[in-house]
């Protein structure tokens, strides 16, 4: 590689940093996820038991992990959302690290990471993904690890790192449980590894102890809160409908072709290392996932592009001995230079993207409702009030709340007017152009005739504005 060339390739990498942190600073993408998990950490943090006190449909680990910390922080909103956003920071430069660690050790050469880094960051989700507080980013925090100790063991023999690896699958599972997906290749190749007689099943049995002992402390813990019953219906038979029901959901088409030919490129890098023979074990691991990934997304609806992340993840880590080849060789100067200038290009239409992407009005609206004393009631909209007391069972954006109606009808009586007629919120979280299916759900016009619209999704009740 030239100099010219290395030093525009550490110019792009910094500016890389520069728009991760950014995002990290300014970026309002899909901050309602982030509110919905603080949410549900305040609740537990108030000895609320998730399923049997109030609906999600996520793994609890965070919630439990976070909630020691929520509950000693002052109620401060932009305080516990920077500490969140700051934390999952880290938690991605850990999955980094261990990347690093696995291009260092097992594609043998450090110097991939580099390329691995502005591979992955071409696409924008990486950006804003980064320090985005999600069960995700934890649970591929702990995925990567346990790949790393599957590796490990792989190459020593020994049954240490097997256990490790278990370990931290299970971990990675008590935040997502979708990671199933994500371990399931590797579980098949295990399996033919045994089979082949090339690993010892005493290695295989040992393993499982800590797996198993973790997972049924869980699901004991679910037993005796009487949460359990809850627990099955709306992490696994819920989740598996919830995109064939008629629910918001069902509107909302995949994105994944919008990415096509950013995916396609992984699939032409496994053809690279293949045909250059510059291929491993490792490296085969690695690309057998990412095919997986790939089609995990075309069997399951991609709803958004951070769901793709992993999956470009994985593509950037075959990607990136790729690059090298191109750079060391004169031969392919002309795709070096297209290389060099498509990862320019990506900076500048990240930097757009992120930027189109920043809602100040939606902050604003979460500084009035989060710094209010008052009620907040979330029907459907995009934001949360963390610290409200709890008002029902249904604590998040009635869209999913209605698939477990359909499904259960665990509250008959149940309607969100009822509610806001007893409790009277000074502020309704309600996007009343959303075309809600379920009547429980709809805010009817003599309830909303109360309420004057101050910002988008946001309404105060009229009583309360002054005058």
């Amino acid at each position: 590689m030239t100099k010219g060339l290395k030093y525009t390739l550490y110019g792009i990498l910094a500016f890389n940093v520069v728009g991760i942190v950014l995002a990290l600073i300014f970026s309002g993408t899909i901050i309602f996820d982030s509110f919905e998990h603080l949410r549900m950490s305040w609740l537990v943090s108030q000895g609320y038991v998730p399923y049997r006190d109030f609906f999600e449909h996520h793994h609890p680990l965070m919630w439990y992990a976070f909630a020691p910390i929520i509950k000693v922080l002052p109620h401060d909103f932009m305080l516990i959302f920077y500490v969140s956003r700051l934390i999952s920071a880290i938690a991605s430069c850990g999955k980094f690290y261990i990347i690093y660690l696995i291009l260092k050790n097992y594609f043998k050469d450090e110097k991939l990471f580099m390329y691995f880094f502005a591979s992955v960051a071409v696409f924008y989700p990486v950006w804003y993904g980064f320090s985005l507080f999600k069960p995700d980013t934890f649970e591929y925090l702990f995925y990567f690890w346990g790949l790393y100790c599957f590796f490990k063991y792989i190459d020593s023999g020994k049954s240490k790192f097997l256990t490790c690896c278990g370990i931290c699958f299970t971990i990675a599972f008590l935040f997502l449980q979708t990671v199933i997906f994500e371990i399931f290749p590797l579980a098949v190749y295990m399996l033919w590894l045994l089979y082949n007689k090339k690993v010892p099943m005493k290695d295989l049995l040992f393993a499982f102890i800590p797996s198993i002992a973790i997972i049924g402390f869980a699901i004991a813990c679910l037993f005796f809160s009487d949460s359990w019953t809850e627990y099955f219906q709306l992490n696994w038979i819920l989740n598996s409908k919830v995109f064939s029901l008629n629910s918001y959901y069902v509107e909302r088409g995949t994105v994944i072709h919008f990415f096509a030919l950013h995916l396609l490129a992984g699939f032409a890098a496994i053809f690279w290392l293949y045909k250059k023979k510059e291929n491993n074990k490792y490296i085969n691991i690695i690309a057998l996932l990412y095919v997986c990934s790939v089609v995990q997304h075309l069997c399951f609806k991609a709803y958004f592009a951070h769901y793709l992340i992993h999956a470009f993840t994985l593509e950037a880590m075959l990607i990136a001995p790729c690059i090298k080849s191109f750079f060391a060789d004169k031969k392919y100067k002309m795709i070096s230079i297209y290389t060099v200038l498509f990862l320019i290009l990506s900076c500048g239409l990240n930097y757009f993207t992120i930027l189109h992407h920043n809602n100040i009005d939606r902050n604003k609206q979460m500084k009035i409702i989060n710094n209010s004393d008052d009620l907040c009631f979330t029907v459907v909209g995009n934001l949360y009030a963390i610290y409200n007391p709890k008002l029902s069972y249904y604590v998040m954006q009635a869209d999913i709340a209605s698939v477990d109606n359909y499904l259960y009808n665990r509250y008959p009586d149940y309607d969100i007017n009822d509610v806001i007629n007893k409790y009277k919120p000074q502020y309704l979280d309600y996007d009343n152009l959303q075309k809600e299916k379920n009547e429980k759900y709809k805010v009817s016009d003599l309830v909303l005739s109360d309420y004057v619209q101050v910002h988008p999704y946001l309404w105060q009740r009229k009583d309360t504005i002054l005058q």
